[in-house]
Parts: C-alpha cells; structure tokens; sequence
C-alpha cells in the first residue's frame, strides 16, 4: 500500500544545536521506501526554487519498518546524519540548517515537483511565507502539527499505549496541547 498523508507523523522537531526531526510510522513502511524531508517553502502549489530552496534529506527505510516505530534524524545542521532506523542523505545541501523561529518542515514521498504530501511541522504556523498547507492534502491538527511563537525544541509527550489503532495516534500527536 503506497503511504499517503498520515502514514507518518512528526513526533519531534529541534532547531536548536544539530538540529533533529523525530517520527513515527502509522503503517508499515516497506524496505527501499525513501521519504523526503524539506524545509524549502511551500507556496501552494511548489517547493521554493534556485538560491530560494532549502535542504531536502532522503531518509530510506533500509529494512522493513513495522507500524509504530519511531526514528529520529539526528545533525541536521551538521550534515553527518545519525539515524535510529534506516539512512539519510542530503539530496539538496542548500541551507541545511533547522530555524529555531520561523520553520515549516514537510515529509513526503515522490519528487518536489509531484509530491504525495505525509506530514508536516511548523513552528510558526501555516499561513506563512515559510510555508502553507494550500495544496498538500494536509490538515493542521490532524496530519500536520502547528506550533506558534517560534519554539525551536518540541516533542510529543502524550499516550504512548492503550489506543486501539495508529490512526488514533495520528489525532493524539496532533494535538498540541
């Protein structure tokens, strides 16, 4: 089953010191998947261009990831990726640093100029010269986590057991409360 928004969600974002994103698997995601994570601006309709984009990672599952996994992507800003589960590569080395202030990041699987949007986190919101949900399929709350104020360290800290479907989860870890 090829994954589609919700597949996965953010479960943590750090723009401060290496810079790390966090995420988990809703559904299973099949060896040889790659998943693509930028913080290059969304204008509803394409990724920023040129001088204009910023870094894009290819995260490959290098095995089999069963459902409920979480894997972290570690140094960010440093280029020299740590990753819990599979490999990371910059695909695009354009500014590859997380803003601790003003940041959108988007998952997703495809090329930039055809994307199958997964999830998305922000810092600052959706209705932003950093990026909007226009056009992902995506929805604040429910497939893309929205924090305000520029918080450069966030986390999810809720239910870890006792839902009876990951899809529960994806309305628990949207929750930014």
């Amino acid at each position: 089953m090829p994954l589609s928004a919700g597949s996965i969600a953010f479960t943590g974002f750090n723009g401060d010191g290496n810079d790390n994103l966090s995420f988990v698997a809703l559904t299973d995601i099949p060896q040889g998947t790659v998943i693509n994570f930028t913080d290059s601006n969304w204008n509803g309709t394409s990724f920023a261009t040129g001088s204009n984009a910023e870094s894009t990672i290819a995260w490959t599952a290098t095995g089999a990831i069963p459902a409920g996994t979480v894997i972290d992507i570690n140094n960010i800003g440093k280029g020299t990726f740590g990753t819990s589960a599979g490999s990371a590569t910059f695909t695009n080395a354009n500014n590859t640093g997380l803003s601790n202030d003003s940041e959108v990041v988007y998952a997703y699987v495809g090329s930039s100029t055809a994307p199958t949007f997964l999830a998305a986190i922000s810092n600052v919101g959706y209705a932003t010269s950093d990026g909007t949900l226009t056009g992902t399929g995506l929805v604040a709350g429910q497939t893309a986590v929205s924090f305000t104020g520029g918080l450069d360290i966030v986390g999810y800290n809720g239910p870890r057991s006792g839902f009876t479907s990951f899809a529960d989860y994806l309305a628990a870890i949207g929750n930014t409360a």
